[in-house]
């Protein structure tokens, strides 16, 4: 899903939004406020977002910008989970307990060792139905606090580290890199956050990075900068979904075992001109010739 900005005194119009501004309530509005059915922006937004999946039961995985326990008790009523990174919007999330656990909570009143998590747990009610919610604070380089209210504490698969680094053979003399790998224990809720929390941005590096079409397609017109973005996402989602249905399709999954984006765009280019799906081939109309008059 997409959702476009169109500025903010249109934004405030839109579904599930909470409005400040007392010129912009109605009848409807106050309706619609008075039933609880009103939020913050981020949680308006993730609402917005999510709502082709109402009643699923599909799991909603958010960055800092939409993770709250607002949004998640919200999107529990729409019938979907919701795992995400908690920043900025720790209303009646236990953000400090964990930032003092992150700083000494190890043996000696030292941070605790890197792998080490802690869990708080809390409750809420759903049409009389009570329910579970977890704030676990993962200690990585950094502490990583999540919100959830799907998934275990059970130890989970370890995210493995990859660094690479110069030394010099004391044999040879000769500067070579070194590569190791470690490991950091994580338990499974962490481990299935983490599992999709890149999507958007392994989409945005092959959409920004390698495809560029905003960089390559210079404009001024904001309508031709729409459509390079808008063009951008299709490409890379047909991309993916080509990825996923070969990976799917039980193909080896490595790395390089599926073409490369602008080969698969090469591809796409050339079958979008020569479809085969077409009944007649498009031809141009034929234009009658031209006479051309030559003066002496």
């Amino acid at each position: 899903m997409l959702e476009i900005q169109e500025g903010k005194d249109r934004m405030k119009l839109k579904r599930f939004q909470l409005r400040a501004d007392q010129a912009l309530h109605d009848a409807a509005y106050q309706q619609q406020r008075d039933a609880g059915q009103v939020f913050k922006y981020s949680t308006a937004v993730t609402l917005r977002l999510a709502q082709p999946w109402f009643g699923n039961r599909r799991e909603v995985v958010v960055d800092s910008a939409f993770a709250s326990v607002e949004s998640l008790i919200e999107c529990h009523k729409k019938g979907m989970y919701m795992k995400g990174i908690v920043k900025t919007a720790s209303v009646q999330y236990p953000k400090a307990v964990l930032r003092e656990w992150g700083k000494s909570g190890g043996p000696g009143g030292n941070p605790p060792a890197r792998g080490s998590h802690k869990v708080l747990k809390s409750t809420y009610t759903i049409n009389g139905e009570e329910h579970t919610m977890m704030a676990v604070g993962w200690m990585d380089k950094t502490l990583k606090t999540v919100i959830s209210n799907r998934g275990t504490t059970l130890p989970g698969t370890a995210s493995m580290r990859h660094r690479d680094h110069l030394e010099v053979d004391p044999e040879t003399g000769v500067l070579a890199t070194v590569h190791s790998v470690f490991e950091v224990a994580r338990p499974h809720v962490v481990e299935s956050l983490f599992s999709s929390f890149n999507t958007i941005d392994v989409h945005d590096a092959a959409r920004q990075g390698y495809l560029a079409m905003e960089r390559n397609w210079r404009t001024h017109d904001y309508q031709d900068r729409i459509i390079a973005t808008v063009e951008g996402l299709i490409y890379c989602d047909c991309y993916r979904a080509a990825l996923f249905d070969h990976q799917r399709a039980g193909h080896a999954p490595e790395a390089g075992a599926f073409m490369g984006l602008f080969e698969y765009l090469d591809k796409l280019c050339h079958r979008m001109i020569f479809n085969p799906m077409l009944i007649a081939p498009v031809r141009a109309a034929a234009q009658p010739p031209k006479v051309c008059g030559i003066d002496h």
